[in-house]
């Protein structure tokens, strides 16, 4: 068998024509559009990796800042805790004054009714005693009752008008007047007592029952009086007084 050279080197000759041709219209396009997408798929992947790490970053960002609004909010609600329990406390203490100040002003308001209520008791009761034993004294008199008090009606007249200032002025007129009827032993009785007083002046006795157990001389301006009226109402007064530090005490 023989070789036909020259078609084998046309062959060969057409197989590196057909090599140029591939690589310069096939190989090399395919390469450029191979290196081109690698080189956007790198591209893609590095910003993929920048996306990555700034999704990290800002999640870490995000991750603090939500730690730094919960601490602040845990602030806040201690703060809050904090100045609610001082607002309860100091409300509690003022209500707790005000309610001591209360306390002690409705006491003292109480304390006072009670010694004004025992006051006027006591002071009632005195007055319905002095006057229960003045009118009995009053209707229970007889005549050696009056006896009684006309002899110290006549005692205490010189008394009374020694101090007066006006024994040695002679009045016109003595009255003598006696819710009651003097006899003429009792007219006497005074009238010997008047002499030493007011000489040569007779008195001029009357009856007067609203004056009720008592005798009054009047002799001019000077008016001297004594009876069971005023008597009583002068215990009744030293009564009242001696009351007054036994009520104030709380007695």
């Amino acid at each position: 068998m023989l070789i036909d050279w020259f078609t084998v080197g046309a062959q060969i000759v057409n197989f590196f024509i057909l090599i140029y041709l591939l690589k310069r219209f096939l190989y090399k396009p395919v390469l450029k559009a191979m290196d081109e997408r690698e080189r956007k798929i790198a591209d893609n992947l590095q910003q993929a990796e920048r996306s990555r790490r700034k999704a990290k970053s800002d999640a870490e960002a995000v991750a603090a800042k939500r730690r730094e609004v919960e601490m602040y909010k845990e602030q806040l609600l201690q703060q809050a805790k904090k100045e609610i329990q001082e607002w309860r406390e100091q409300a509690l203490a003022k209500g707790r004054d005000e309610f001591e100040k209360k306390r002690i002003s409705w006491q003292e308001h109480l304390d006072k009714e009670k010694e004004e209520f025992l006051q006027n008791i006591k002071e009632t009761l005195c007055r319905q005693v002095f006057n229960v034993a003045a009118k009995a004294i009053g209707d229970l008199a007889d005549e050696q009752l009056e006896e009684k008090m006309i002899a110290r009606f006549s005692s205490l007249l010189p008394q009374a008008f020694a101090t007066d200032g006006n024994e040695k002025s002679k009045p016109q007129t003595i009255r003598i007047v006696s819710g009651f009827a003097i006899n003429k032993e009792q007219q006497q009785e005074i009238r010997s007592v008047l002499d030493d007083i007011f000489p040569k002046v007779a008195p001029k006795f009357e009856v007067n029952t609203e004056l009720g157990f008592g005798v009054m001389l009047s002799a001019g301006p000077a008016k001297f009086e004594w009876n069971i009226r005023r008597y009583m109402d002068e215990m009744e007064q030293q009564v009242m007084q001696a009351m007054q530090p036994a009520v104030q005490s709380g007695q």
